[in-house]
């Protein structure tokens, strides 16, 4: 069960989380979405001011889930940049007790970020930084955790050719385990032609652990872990310019022996190799729809068992109907998620869409069925929920860059 969306745009989620072949605001191949360098704050959304407004709400019986979150941009003149963001989730979950009876938890988690970006050089070199913190309550617990994470970008040259460089500093603290990462970050932006974009990015750093385990089982504790972590990813895009519509390509890979993951608003880092892949092809007709179909496939190596892989194979189908009345988008998709193990996950999606005639405002409204299939998963085995997910989003836009 989930309060939010496989992808931040409510858009790309309700034509299937197609993310490689149909353009996004929330998925530009930039230093800002592709490289999450700071740097990039200053040309992201075409440089328009612009203020969010996004509410989710969740319902897997008996629990449900909601988010709220809030997010201004203001860019001035192409030489400066800052954004702010804060948001607030939280969970309603119960259980049976020791002694029989239904015990009620309610873990939250609040985020607040904060972004800015300055142009120096004649407009070649742009600095920028951020800052994120999110504090909540970890999951059927009443313990308490706290996520920061810092970082400082600058991107060099313009036009065809962008590269970056983007230094993170991350730490979380609760009570069973510390984690600190530090991680420098190149990355290239390359507009190759008019109608062919790549990216690329490694990453290199150092992750560290501190392990509390021990004073629940009897294990030695505190133990310590050091490793080495990097990363590489690439991503790349190109549109074959046609009539009376346009085809576009995209794919993308990333091979790395670390791993971010999230479970109800705790998000960390552990060692774990991974590499995941995905192509998708989409068609677009004179900007009045769009079609697109993408695979992905990502292989992670087990955590308890490092010489086991653990595997999914995603496939996701979706569309958009755009200029209902010169107002209105409709969108529908698919999402087909299968494991190894057994795990069947269906997402079925549809959207609404509308863009102000003078486009200064925008609202997207999606819905989500979220249908898991256990009957092979072990103890779980006929264990079926269904997952019920809207989303709301309202965005307001500038006159002007």
């Amino acid at each position: 069960m989930s309060a939010e969306f496989p992808s931040p745009s409510l858009r790309l989620s309700a034509m299937g989380n197609l993310r490689l072949v149909i353009a996004d605001e929330y998925s530009e191949i930039n230093l800002c979405d592709f490289g999450k360098n700071p740097a990039g704050l200053l040309e992201d959304n075409e440089g328009r001011s612009l203020i969010r407004a996004k509410g989710v709400w969740s319902k897997e019986k008996p629990e449900s889930g909601n988010s709220l979150q809030g997010e201004g941009v203001y860019h001035y003149k192409n030489i400066t940049s800052i954004s702010g963001e804060y948001c607030r989730s939280s969970w309603n979950f119960s259980s049976t007790g020791e002694e029989g009876e239904e015990v009620k938890y309610k873990p939250q988690f609040d985020t607040w970020k904060l972004a800015g970006a300055l142009n120096v050089a004649h407009g070649v070199t742009p600095l920028g930084f951020s800052l994120r913190k999110r504090e909540g309550s970890l999951f059927f617990t009443s313990q308490k955790y706290s996520v920061e994470e810092i970082k400082a970008g600058v991107g060099f040259g313009k036009e065809n050719a962008k590269l970056g460089i983007t230094f993170t500093s991350y730490h979380s603290k609760t009570t069973f385990d510390t984690t600190a990462v530090q991680i420098i970050s190149f990355h290239g932006i390359f507009d190759l032609s008019n109608n062919l974009t790549f990216a690329a990015q490694y990453n290199q750093g150092k992750l560290k652990k501190t392990e509390y385990y021990g004073n629940y089982y009897g294990w030695q504790s505190p133990r310590k872990v050091s490793h080495n972590v990097r990363s590489f990813s690439t991503r790349g895009s190109h549109t074959i310019v046609g009539e009376p519509g346009n085809l576009k390509l995209g794919f993308q890979v990333e091979l790395s022996n670390f791993v971010p993951y999230e479970f109800l608003g705790y998000y960390s880092y552990e060692k774990r190799k991974r590499n995941s892949w995905g192509l998708g092809m989409g068609y677009e007709y004179k900007k009045k729809w769009r079609v697109g179909m993408e695979y992905h496939r990502e292989n992670r190596e087990e955590y308890y068992n490092p010489k086991e892989y653990f595997s999914q194979n995603e496939i996701n189908f979706g569309g958009e109907l755009s200029n209902i009345l010169s107002l209105f988008s409709l969108r529908l998709g698919v999402g087909l998620k299968s494991y190894e193990s057994g795990l069947f996950v269906d997402n079925y999606c549809f959207g609404i869409g509308y863009l102000a005639p003078n486009k200064l405002a925008k609202i997207d409204l999606t819905y989500n069925l979220e249908k898991s299939n256990y009957s092979y998963y072990g103890a779980l085995g006929g264990f079926n929920p269904t997952d019920r997910t809207l989303g709301f989003l309202l965005t307001l836009y500038s006159k002007t860059k």
